[in-house]
C-alpha cells in the first residue's frame, strides 16, 4: 500500500547485461497506522474518482483516494456510508490518511 516501507531484493544480472535490475522479491518491512486528522472544511474540489480533494482550515490539503470510504457519525451513533458530495464547506470532518498523507476514509462529524 501506499506510504508502506519495503525491502527490495534484486536477481544479480551481469554488469555488461542489457537486462536491467530485477526485482526478486519485495517485502513490506513496516505499515503504518492510518493517522486521524480532525478539522473544518474550508473547501472541496471534484466530486469523485481520483480528483477528489479537501482543504481543511490553515490551507492544510488533502487528496482523497478514489476508494475511499466516507461516512456521517451522528454523536456516538455508528457511521453511516454518504456521498462524498454531501460534505459541505464548514462541516467538521475526520479524515483518516495513510503515510502518504492520502485519505482513506473521510467522516462527517454531526454533535
Amino acid at each position: 500500500m501506499r506510504g508502506d516501507k519495503v525491502k527490495i531484493s534484486y536477481l544479480e544480472v551481469a554488469p555488461d547485461s542489457v537486462i536491467g535490475e530485477i526485482p526478486l522479491e519485495i517485502v513490506v518491512t513496516s505499515r503504518p497506522a492510518l493517522k486521524k486528522i480532525t478539522g473544518k472544511v474550508q473547501s472541496i474540489a471534484g466530486n469523485s474518482g481520483d480528483s477528489r480533494q479537501i482543504t481543511l482550515v490553515k490551507n492544510k490539503y488533502y487528496s482523497i483516494d478514489s476508494s475511499a470510504s466516507v461516512y456521517k457519525q451522528v454523536y456516538k451513533e455508528n457511521p453511516v456510508s454518504i456521498l462524498f458530495s454531501d460534505i459541505k464547506t464548514g462541516d467538521q470532518v475526520q479524515l483518516d490518511v495513510d503515510g502518504a498523507e492520502v485519505a482513506m476514509k473521510v467522516t462527517l462529524i454531526i454533535k
